[in-house]
């Protein structure tokens, strides 16, 4: 009876924030010696090995000031990786959003179509013939005119449109002085 009396409770986990956590190294692999201030992160030591490396490449660009060329060669990639260290963009650590940005630019321009590359068509050039222009009469003229002539002239069916072309449109903007 007590068995039946006790109510069963779904349980649920969650692990996703485990899963959050950035995959830390502590050790050198295969020994027991400790990082010094680790444990590091994947992309602090990506960018703690980059900048190491970018800076004896170009040491003699930049190494020409004595002893603070120690400061600089230590205290630079020293920097750099603690900087690293909480720094997110969009949730993303540096080197994952720096990779998504070349992801993004190395896409194609046209995007993706049954998983090819979309190619736009070619433009194509389209012959036009001309404009239709429809004949307005003269405001003076329908001033001028008295109120049953100018409702007669309204009812009256408006001349029908002809085809100009660019040369009529230029010569009549010769003549009247490029208005």
């Amino acid at each position: 009876m007590a068995g039946a009396e006790q109510r069963h409770t779904a349980v649920g986990r969650s692990y996703t924030a485990g899963r959050r956590q950035p995959y830390l190294i502590r050790k050198w692999p295969g020994s027991r010696w400790t990082l010094p201030l680790g444990p590091y992160t994947l992309t602090q030591l990506t960018i703690l090995v980059g900048s190491i490396v970018l800076l004896v490449k170009t040491r003699a660009v930049w190494a020409h000031f004595g002893p603070l060329n120690l400061v600089i060669g230590v205290g630079l990639p020293a920097v750099l990786t603690y900087a690293a260290r909480r720094t997110r963009i969009e949730g993303r650590d540096p080197v994952r959003t720096l990779l998504a940005a070349v992801g993004y630019l190395l896409q194609p321009r046209a995007g993706y179509l049954r998983g090819r590359a979309h190619r736009l068509p070619a433009p194509v050039r389209l012959a036009g013939r001309g404009f239709v222009v429809a004949e307005l009469p003269d405001p003076a003229a329908l001033a001028a005119q008295t109120a049953p002539a100018a409702r007669a002239a309204a009812r009256a069916r408006p001349a029908a449109p002809r085809t100009v072309g660019l040369a009529d449109l230029l010569a009549a903007a010769a003549e009247n002085g490029g208005r």
